[in-house]
């Protein structure tokens, strides 16, 4: 009789040990926030002139945003990663890094200008009919924790961020 395979992480970065070292390596998912600042610094280099502080704020803000906040909130979710985190760790771990986020976003404006004030918002709100009532939606754009997000609403099961009125 074949022997039963052992189970996997729930993810490749996440090793099967136990521990808040290891949980905390776990919700930060390495790889995908490498992913999105890489992005930050594709968009510096593709502009005209490099400002290394723009660039570290920039660095800073999506890291926050990304890095932490939003990967906080999805750990809250069903505990995908099977962390021992308690919520309340979790919760101010979210609400710090946006408000770091936000905070740097507000501070770009003062130095760059209002142009930037769009830039600077949680999501992309708009107003769509479901099933009869009408919902109002937060969109948020495609990432690789998120397949199929392609800045959908919300499901019948509560995934992503729509608010029945």
């Amino acid at each position: 009789m074949p022997e039963e395979a052992p189970a996997l992480a729930p993810a490749y970065y996440a090793t099967r040990a136990r521990g808040w070292r290891r949980d905390l390596w776990a919700v930060l998912h390495p790889p995908y926030t490498a992913w999105h600042l890489s992005y930050v610094l594709i968009g510096a280099a593709l502009a005209p002139a490099l400002d290394l502080t723009r660039l570290a704020a920039t660095l800073a803000a999506f890291f926050l945003a990304v890095g932490i906040s939003a990967h906080a909130l999805d750990e809250l979710r069903g505990r995908p990663l099977h962390t021992d985190l308690p919520a309340s760790v979790l919760w101010t771990a979210a609400v710090v890094g946006l408000a770091g986020a936000v905070a740097l976003g507000l501070g770009g404006v003062w130095v760059v200008g209002i142009g930037l004030l769009p830039a600077n918002r949680p999501g992309l709100r708009r107003r769509v009919r479901r099933g009869g009532r009408r919902v109002r939606v937060l969109l948020r754009p495609a990432c690789p924790e998120h397949p199929g997000a392609h800045a959908a609403p919300q499901d019948q099961v509560g995934n992503g961020h729509a608010h029945a009125q």
